[in-house]
């Protein structure tokens, strides 16, 4: 977290003189405008406070303007904002003066947006303006923002953000989020004919975002500044303040050149996506799914978005070359860990696991005025998918069977990208590449271990396996979770086997689901989570593996995503927090129990510890998970131990 001790004295001192009014400095030139929609982030514990209190320490000379629009949250971490309306402040002297009392106004309204950017020109001109737009993200499906005051489940779509920026006419030096998720191309088409660059990240932001004390320092000492060296002090700030916070992090920002992007970028863009579109319907639907599945993704791939570099490196055509080329010349300047690799600097929306979601994307898309070559690519990409799981010969009953009844959705016909007479025309392709989950047999290898054995083509219809672990307890089977471990023989095929051992933190078995892993060299990072409730409350316990570490480690947790805004980074457990497990149990025949607690609720006492330890005597059967290139889930038979 910020730097919170002292943050509210600090505020109530400075802030104790009011100056109603504006008071514009002729002179200025840069004028800083800050969206500052507070939201949970803020009455949860004072993220809003903090930065302010980062701006209020900078040394801000009468040459820039620092203008705030307050609003979003319940509760405000200070004795200064007013949680029931909106107010404009300005920092002046390192101190805050209120403009105006706003009205009580949804953030998430474009026009919010509008009237702040209005007020701002009108009574603080200057020759160069700079937006930053504080709070959530939702990536290119969801949009910008949540106010907890009014529906905290909505959010404001991307047309809407760039009509409010068209609306208010300022043009701006740079438009920043500090907020997760915004680094994409749908973000820089809303905004690229408001601003010369886009400064966001691909990934999710830890709650700390951006430091502000030194670059508005900076901005001050020359108002003159080259955006790009300024976009560059931004980006190193926050990474170097971040890893000082969590040297584990996972983090990524960059700076876009939105003329480049405009010029470059897009044209490029939609040759890759006419050249893809081409590729699928030319028989090669499965390479285009392996790359899209094999590309970094973000935010837990809850929000269908990837890297846009990193998958067009991996369809490895000439438009693809190209593609990249044109990210290259776009992305200035980027930043990201080397857990993050794989991050150029600029992601997009490519729906892949949650197809029910497409629709709406696609009313943004027609808003947003986005081409044809790149609808056309999804929609193609997403009907094979839909025609995929519905021809799919997958498990209807027993374990799974949930998984695969969300992914055959009835009525497909109805979504709008659907298209009948193309699935008609690869019905072909589609009927002949399909897996078998009836013929899913492990067998005992030469008399040493199990193995699944598959041929070439049927491997090449799969895009991830992952081991399964299910405990006996008598009554049923505990679904200890799931790892991203598979190996091979010299054969090719897939070794099945368990050496009995499990996570545990502090000795506890937990149910464990890997989520992602990274291999560069020597380098190595494998991060998973434990469904847990956490003094009562749903967590998701964030643990890593990597290379820099004598084994495992708690990163911290976060709250559960379910769509819409996504949680800001992690957050500590502390001492005394108590951690109740819980996990999935399954009936012998495989069908759905329910959720139950598992094992007795700990208490943290310092450092947790993260170890594979024995999982006792209980029978243990395990399985592999394949997921194939339609997103449908296929499970092996148990191997059974003890």
């Amino acid at each position: 977290m910020k730097r919170l001790w002292g943050v509210f004295l600090v505020l109530a001192l400075v802030c104790g003189v009011f100056l109603p009014g504006v008071t514009a400095r002729a002179e200025a030139r840069v004028t800083v405008m800050v969206y500052f929609d507070g939201s949970d982030l803020e009455s949860g514990d004072g993220s809003a406070t903090a930065d302010i209190n980062e701006m209020l320490y900078a040394a801000v000379g009468r040459n820039v303007n620092i203008v705030l629009c307050t609003g979003g949250a319940k509760k405000w971490r200070n004795s200064v904002m007013n949680p029931e309306t909106n107010e404009y402040y300005s920092i002046e002297n390192g101190s805050l003066s209120l403009l105006r009392d706003a009205g009580r106004k949804d953030m998430t309204d474009p026009e919010t947006l509008r009237e702040f950017i209005s007020f701002c020109a009108e009574n603080y001109p200057a020759e160069r303006n700079i937006l930053v737009m504080w709070n959530h993200g939702g990536g290119s499906l969801y949009g910008f923002g949540m106010d907890e005051r009014f529906n905290p489940d909505h959010m404001m779509p991307l047309n809407e953000l760039g009509d409010a920026l068209d609306d208010a006419g300022v043009y701006f030096d740079m438009i920043i989020f500090d907020a997760c998720l915004m680094a994409t191309a749908e973000t820089a088409m809303s905004v690229m004919g408001s601003a010369d660059y886009l400064i966001a990240s691909e990934e999710t932001e830890p709650a700390t975002g951006l430091y502000y004390t030194r670059w508005l320092s900076a901005l001050s000492d020359d108002p003159a500044i080259d955006s790009r060296t300024l976009g560059r002090s931004i980006i190193d700030d926050f990474m170097s303040q971040s890893l000082s916070n969590d040297p584990n992090d996972t983090l990524t920002l960059s700076m876009i050149d939105l003329d480049r992007f405009q010029d470059v970028t897009l044209p490029q863009l939609w040759a890759f996506s006419g050249a893809t579109s081409a590729l699928i319907s030319d028989g090669s639907f499965a390479a285009v799914s392996q790359a899209r599945n094999g590309a970094r993704s973000y935010g837990s791939n809850d929000y269908d978005q990837v890297d846009l570099a990193d998958f067009a490196s991996r369809v490895g055509s000439d438009d693809a070359a190209n593609l990249i080329g044109a990210i290259s010349d776009a992305v200035v300047y980027s930043r990201a860990t080397r857990n993050m690799e794989g991050s150029s600097g600029l992601a997009i929306y490519f729906p892949c696991k949650w197809l029910n979601e497409l629709d709406d994307m696609m009313k943004t898309y027609e808003q947003l005025e986005w081409d044809d070559s790149y609808l056309a690519l999804i929609g193609s990409f997403a009907t094979l998918q839909a025609g995929g799981r519905q021809l799919a010969q997958v498990p209807t009953s027993g374990f799974g069977s949930f998984l695969n009844a969300v992914n055959r959705l009835t009525g497909y016909e109805a979504f709008s990208w659907y298209d009948a007479d193309y699935a008609n025309e690869q019905s072909g392709y589609l009927t002949s590449n399909q897996l078998n989950g009836d013929e899913l047999e492990i067998f005992l290898k030469n008399d040493d271990y199990y193995a699944l054995s598959l041929s070439k083509e049927e491997w090449d219809l799969i895009v991830d396996a992952q081991l399964q672990v299910y405990v006996d307890d008598g009554e049923g089977y505990i679904e200890l979770g799931s790892d991203d471990v598979f190996t091979f023989d010299d054969d090719g095929d897939l070794i099945v086997e368990f050496d009995y051992t499990w996570v545990t933190l502090d000795g506890h078995t937990v149910v464990y689901f890997a989520e992602d892993y990274v291999e560069d060299g020597d380098y190595f990072c494998y991060t998973g989570y434990v469904p847990a409730e956490l003094n009562g409350t749903d967590v998701e316990i964030i643990l890593s593996w990597d290379s820099e570490h004598d084994g495992g480690y708690v990163r911290g947790a976060r709250y559960p995503s379910d769509g819409g805004a996504s949680a800001r980074g992690l957050f500590e457990l502390k001492d005394g927090d108590v951690i109740q497990l819980w996990g999935d149990c399954y009936n012998y025949d495989g069908s759905y129990d329910d959720a139950y607690y598992f094992g007795e609720p700990f208490t943290v006492d310092g450092e947790i510890s993260v170890t594979y330890d024995d999982i006792g005597d209980d029978d243990t059967a395990i399985c592999y998970m394949l997921v194939d290139i339609y997103g449908n889930n296929y499970w092996t038979e148990f191997v059974h131990y003890r």
